[in-house]
């Protein structure tokens, strides 16, 4: 995987923030699925921006509580995020049950909507905890963070190996390496 430099990572986040954002916008989600391909980047590559940046405000000593629980919120609607067609399905699934959908069914079909209705719950209860679980994930890496010692020359090399991404530190490079 390609290492992200902190402008990377802000930016990774930002992007992600503005599609939760339009969540709620008219072109936002139907029902309780949110479609994967409104995502900026994979949700591992959003959860690792996460991490830089946090380690980024813990380095400067800057991390607000306000800015955890924002990061933490928006790491705990990734799972919502899932496959177009099955977003698409579930949510469709959610609507059917709607009392206006669900007036004068048969009883068979009546069952047939509550089982799937049912189906759309389970799934929005895995949902939520997966995203609990991201938010636990990013608490405990900003719990080693802030045991590392922010003035430490391998201060960054072990966030990066925590947030389970590749280090290269930046070189000076100098007139005379042009040549060798």
């Amino acid at each position: 995987m390609p290492t992200m430099t902190l402008q990377d990572a802000e930016k990774i986040v930002q992007e992600y923030g503005s599609v939760l954002a339009n969540e709620g916008a008219t072109d936002g989600p139907d029902g309780p699925a949110s479609y994967a391909s409104r995502l900026p980047h994979s949700q591992e590559r959003i959860i690792q921006a996460m991490k830089l940046w946090l380690a980024h405000d813990i380095q400067k000593r800057s991390l607000t509580q306000e800015f955890r629980n924002m990061i933490g919120t928006a790491a705990s609607r990734l799972p919502f995020f899932i496959e177009d067609e099955e977003a698409r399905h579930l949510n469709t699934t959610s609507r059917s049950f709607s009392p206006a959908e669900r007036a004068g069914l048969a009883t068979e079909a009546f069952i047939a909507r509550a089982k799937a209705a049912g189906e759309v719950h389970e799934w929005a209860q895995n949902a939520h905890v997966a995203g609990s679980m991201l938010w636990g994930e990013l608490s405990d890496f900003i719990a080693a963070v802030e045991q590392f010692d922010p003035a430490d020359s391998l201060f960054w090399q072990r966030v990066y190996t925590l947030a389970g991404l590749e280090y290269s530190p930046t070189r000076k490079r100098s007139f005379l390496d042009l040549f060798s």
